[in-house]
């Protein structure tokens, strides 16, 4: 689109007002609107036309897309500024490629400008050559046409399918269809203007975007009428219509072109002398009637004579003054003619029909070497001809068409009838140098029709074919070098690379000695040995020989580590010095070429060619080729270190791969034995607490039996003493479970509200015995959070229980929550500087208290595992240290920080920051009611009590269970392992059954995958017991059956509240 932008930016309008200078810079600037040329590096790469614009507007194409090197025409017909002498070299090279615009170049190959229609028109405006000719002669009879309410689209694919540059818009006349009067005219100008404004070609009809007027001329105009219309109306196309205004054809400036054309105006010539001797011959002829008239009227009236003779002499005046007129315009035609004929550095030759030469022009004489008075009515041109090559293309052409076409000049006769254009011949000059010509031959006629000569154009092709034979040949030097080059690179093995190349350079240059030489390393140049070799027989081999040359370090090496090489051809006269040369005289050397190896800025070698039986002179493509051939070895020779370092390091990489995955084995088997303890140390652990909590449970509701006040506290000691230790194994296991990786975390909406007032409910016993007061602030309308909840809620009960613990009696302790970003916040809470400076939106749960305060260098200590700041607090206080490091691998895995303050005596402040969305689609957290508990009676209503199958292999645990349940009128069976639990589900059909998944010979989740299979059994309800507490072992009891799951150590009510709730179901 930048191109059409261009092409659009430079049109200029007809203004029929505008004077003549004006004209000359529109049609400056029209001609260079027309294209674009695509220029690199001030080099000319291609062109792209208005031509081009409607080919790619015609198959819809977006512009914007398209690059213009994917459209433009390359490579490009140039012509340089020096070769520019003649008007006819351009028109031919127009004609010839059909073409409209002609690069013309300097000897850098740089655009200096162009030869367009318009500038030959401009160029060959003088010539009254364009008076003689009418426009019926040039005229194109075929035109293209559309109707005025075809779309534009339409008329661009018109022009790009029958290849021409301009739609002549027209109607029918009356109710003739075949008369079709020209109402308006598209041209190749409003479509690229169409495409530079971005219009839709489908949506405009041509009678909107039409040029009209259009400007018409008649068949019996001159071209030089034409011409003077489109030079004052800036237009490149007239139509041509009849008296009734109807289309006839149109009139171009290749119309206009083609009248130059050097045959066309020969021909021209040929006509008009016919017609001047035509006119000599009328004369004579009336002349003679009317002498004969006369006299007959002396006779019959002798008085009239006197007037008659008057009469006559005014006839004669008029004749002669006719005679002389067009005498004068032969005249001036044949000087045009030979003007132009000699103004070429084309031999434009003509004869007659007996071959005989009668136009020689001063071309014709510098190519070939005679004077137009030693050829023009003597000889034929087959003195020009090869004879060998006349008869070898006469016996190709007489066995083609099947018969006889003759010898000599015939064979020539033949080809002009037929019409030779551009073909390739030899032609010999008068002192019997031979040379390439482009020949083309035609035949001339008469105005009846009739064969009267033949003429040919002839172009010296020298220039060209030796260019053509330096690209051959440099085409043969790189097919070679990439053959060389292959073959060098299907190996990394250097002995092999320097062998192939000693061997191909050898043969190449038919010489007596290739070798390769390397230094050794450390010996400044001095000392090295020849590592390949290719020699002829006769001459020693240069292997296996130790190598010293002072002279050449001292005086070589540094030129040569430069990139100098050295040739020469004849080693006594290339002022060496003397111990050099002896060195080159051991090994017979009588010429060399010796280019060096550079590895980088290193001399690693040297590739040496020798000639030894005789001096040598090297030629300047053999250096080249072999410069090139020692670039590709110093590539070789890195590749080959490289490709050894490489393998050193891969075998190194290997190992040290070998060694990484030793240690990922062990890392993952350490991983395995620590899951594997730390499953077993929870069932181990949970197991026992379970009988303790459980029972300690059930003698507390007295269940078991009445129990005296002492007894009741002792058992309230064990109760807290247990629940104590269930917090310490759960806070172990969430944490190393947090520090491996294990938990995912499950992100749901949670409201702000409830998180806070069910955190608050944890701790309010605590603060109230401690009497220590409970403070919160949460703002209005928070959006809810995307959190687990569970986990931020341990967060905020591990933070107020810590607080209220270190807080002694008569303090406060706060829950504060606040939403902003920057300086930005609603809510109570305290903002921490670092918090303002991330700017960031962000819900911030702040936990104060006033009580012993924490000492600031010890804030750092606060969040590792198993630290308490003072041993002293730790006999006070009772903790394990795992709480706040807990709390901070939950906040970091929630995308948030966890941020503390305080000072000795003066209280602390935990500050838990999250990511906050201000603008959340969530509604506001509403308030959280307490959820009604249901009674410890569960069944004393019923009738009969429902039967319950518990599978537990621990018998504390199946004692404490069957003890508690049997007290809420349950009815208990007992299976100790999976079979049983199986078997009896089978033979009882409980209502419920209460099964461990660890348990001996069949574990619960096999006999829960076994029951679900069972159609008979299949409906009962399943509550899976675990002491794994594991991450996925709900999910894992879920799929495998289960309605609920509890983790040991079990509390009663929660386990009862269980059984009521899959009982109802």
């Amino acid at each position: 689109m930048e191109a059409i932008a261009l092409m659009s930016s430079g049109r200029s309008q007809c203004d029929a007002d505008s004077n003549s200078d004006i004209h000359q810079q529109e049609f400056l600037q029209e001609s260079r609107s027309s294209c674009v040329f695509v220029v690199e590096d001030r080099k000319v790469i291609g062109i792209m036309t208005e031509r081009d614009v409607v080919r790619l507007s015609a198959q819809t194409q977006n512009l914007d897309l398209l690059l213009v090197s994917e459209v433009m025409a390359h490579p490009l017909v140039t012509l340089r500024e020096s070769a520019l002498t003649d008007l006819f070299l351009a028109v031919n090279l127009i004609q010839q490629f059909r073409i409209r615009h002609l690069p013309i170049l300097d000897e850098q190959d740089c655009l200096v400008g162009m030869v367009t229609h318009e500038s030959l028109r401009q160029v060959s405006r003088p010539i009254d050559l364009m008076r003689l000719r009418l426009v019926s002669e040039v005229m194109t009879g075929d035109v293209v046409c559309a109707a005025s309410d075809r779309s534009m689209l339409a008329v661009a694919q018109l022009m790009a399918t029958q290849n021409v540059s301009s739609v002549i818009i027209v109607e029918a006349i009356g109710n003739e269809t075949s008369l079709r009067r020209p109402v308006g005219i598209v041209t190749e100008r409003d479509i690229v203007q169409f495409q530079a404004l971005g219009l839709n070609l489908n949506s405009y009809q041509a009678s909107t975007v039409m040029s009209k007027p259009i400007f018409a001329v008649t068949k019996e105009d001159t071209l030089w009428t034409v011409h003077q219309i489109m030079e004052q109306r800036l237009i490149r196309r007239l139509v041509v219509t009849g008296e009734l205004g109807e289309l006839l054809g149109i009139v171009t400036q290749t119309s206009l072109l083609n009248a130059l054309n050097p045959t066309e105006i020969y021909n021209l010539a040929k006509i008009l002398e016919a017609k001047v001797e035509q006119l000599e011959s009328e004369k004579v002829t009336l002349l003679e009637n009317r002498n004969i008239e006369l006299e007959s009227q002396v006779h019959q009236r002798t008085a009239s004579l006197s007037e008659a003779e008057k009469t006559l002499q005014k006839l004669n005046q008029s004749l002669e003054l006719t005679i002389q007129e067009r005498t004068q315009e032969l005249w001036q035609v044949n000087k045009l003619q030979r003007a132009i004929l000699d103004g070429t550095d084309y031999a434009i030759i003509s004869t007659d029909l007996a071959g005989i030469i009668q136009t020689f022009n001063a071309g014709a004489e510098k190519m070939f070497g005679y004077s137009m008075g030693e050829v023009v009515g003597k000889v034929t041109p087959e003195i020009f001809f090869d004879a060998q090559e006349v008869s070898d293309k006469a016996a190709k052409l007489s066995k083609i068409l099947g018969k006889d076409i003759g010898v000599g000049f015939e064979v020539l006769k033949y080809l002009a009838i037929e019409g030779l254009f551009d073909e390739e011949w030899i032609h010999i000059r008068k002192d019997g140098s031979c040379f390439p010509v482009s020949l083309s031959v035609t035949v001339l006629w008469d105005d009846s029709g009739q064969i009267i000569g033949a003429l040919s154009v002839t172009k010296d092709i020298s220039d060209r074919k030796q260019a053509e034979q330096i690209i051959l040949q440099q085409a043969n030097r790189e097919t070679l070098l990439r053959g060389i080059t292959q073959r060098i690179r299907q190996s990394l093995d250097l002995s092999i690379i320097f062998d192939t190349a000693c061997q191909e350079i050898q043969q190449l240059l038919q010489c007596d000695r290739v070798g390769i030489f390397k230094f050794y390393p450390e010996s400044n140049f001095d000392d090295g040995e020849f590592v390949a070799e290719s020699v002829v027989d006769g001459f020693s081999s240069a292997m296996e020989v130790h190598i010293h040359d002072h002279c050449f370090g001292e005086g070589y090496a540094a030129a040569y580590a430069q990139g100098r090489m050295q040739v020469v051809n004849d080693i006594d006269n290339a002022g060496l010095k003397d111990c050099h040369r002896d060195v080159l005289a051991q090994f017979q050397i009588r010429a060399n070429l010796v280019i060096p190896l550079l590895c980088g800025n290193n001399l690693w070698g040297l590739l040496c060619i020798h000639q030894c039986a005789h001096t040598r002179q090297w030629q300047e493509h053999e250096v080249n080729l072999i410069q090139q051939i020692a670039i590709q070895l110093a590539i070789a020779i890195q590749q080959a270190s490289l490709y050894a370092q490489s393998q050193q390091e891969i075998t190194e990489r290997k190992q040290v791969q070998q060694q990484l995955t030793e240690t990922n084995l062990q890392l993952a088997r350490a991983t395995r034995l620590k899951d594997e303890f730390l499953a077993n140390m929870s069932h181990e652990l949970r197991t026992p607490l379970n009988a303790i909590l459980g029972l300690s449970n059930a003698l507390k509701e007295k269940l078991l039996g009445s129990l005296t006040e002492s007894q009741l506290n002792a058992i309230g000691i064990v109760e807290s003493s247990g629940i104590h230790l269930l917090e310490l194994i759960n806070d172990i296991l969430d944490l190393s479970k947090i520090s491996s990786g294990m938990v995912e975390l499950k992100i749901e909406p949670a409201s702000v509200q409830n998180l806070c007032d069910s955190s608050l409910v944890f701790i309010k016993q605590q603060a109230f015995q401690k009497e220590v007061e409970i403070y919160s602030n949460i703002p209005q309308n928070i959006n809810k959070i995307d959190v687990e909840e569970r986990r931020i809620k341990q967060v905020l009960i591990n933070l107020l229980s810590n607080a209220v613990k270190f807080t002694p009696s008569g303090g406060k302790v706060s829950l504060l929550v606040a939403i902003g970003s920057g300086d930005t916040w609603q809510g109570e809470a305290t903002i921490p500087r670092q918090i303002r400076a991330m700017n960031s939106p962000a819900i911030v749960f702040q936990v104060t208290d006033t009580g012993i305060g924490i000492a600031p260098e010890d804030l750092q200590r606060l969040f590792q595992p198993f630290v308490q700041l003072d041993s002293a607090l730790n006999r006070q206080y009772e903790g394990t240290g795992l709480g706040l490091a807990l709390v901070k691998k939950i906040v970091e895995l929630h995308g948030g920080q966890v941020i503390a303050e305080g000072q000795i005596g003066m209280g602390s402040c935990f500050t838990v920051v999250l990511p906050y969305k201000m603008f959340g689609s969530s509604a506001p957290s509403t308030d959280m009611t307490d959820a009604n508990r249901r009674s410890i009676a569960g069944n004393s209503g019923k009738a009969i009590a429902p039967l319950i199958l518990l599978a537990e292999d621990n018998e504390a645990n199946i004692a404490t269970l069957t003890a508690y349940l049997t007290a809420l009128n349950y009815r208990m069976i007992i299976a100790r392992n999976g079979e049983e639990a199986v078997a009896m589900a089978k033979a009882h059909s409980p209502d419920a059954i209460i099964m461990d998944i660890q348990m001996p010979r069949m574990d619960g989740l096999t006999a829960i995958r076994l029951i679900r299979t069972d159609p008979q059994i299949a409906a009962i309800p399943i509550i899976a017991l675990t002491a794994l507490a594991m991450e996925g072992d709900r999910e894992r009891c879920l799929e495998a059956g289960a309605n609920e799951y509890l983790t040991k150590p079990i509390m009663f009510q929660q386990l009862n509240d269980a059984i009521q709730q899959i009982l109802a179901q």
